[in-house]
């Protein structure tokens, strides 16, 4: 495969470095504390991945403030719970 020199050029991502050395060192017995973000060592919950699934059709990005139903609704469970 014929690749643009501007490609060979580029840097590997220091952040999938730091992953597959991770998988080396797990593979090879040592134990590991990965405090990077990524891949979840955790099983997503069936009703977020149904969710995420009935969304995947929406591409554009959220206001930067965040949702107002879901701001409210974490304004109201802190108000009820820490007040």
């Amino acid at each position: 495969m014929l690749l643009n020199d501007a490609s060979k050029k580029m840097r590997h991502s220091a952040t999938l470095t730091i992953n597959e050395t991770v998988k080396q060192l797990r593979k090879s017995g040592k134990e590991v504390f990965h405090l990077g973000f990524g891949e979840s060592p955790f099983p997503t919950h069936p009703d977020i991945q149904k969710a995420l699934c009935d969304n995947a059709h929406q591409r554009s990005y959220l206001p930067t403030q965040g949702i107002l139903s879901l701001r409210e609704h974490v304004s109201a469970f802190y108000g009820r719970n820490y007040q």
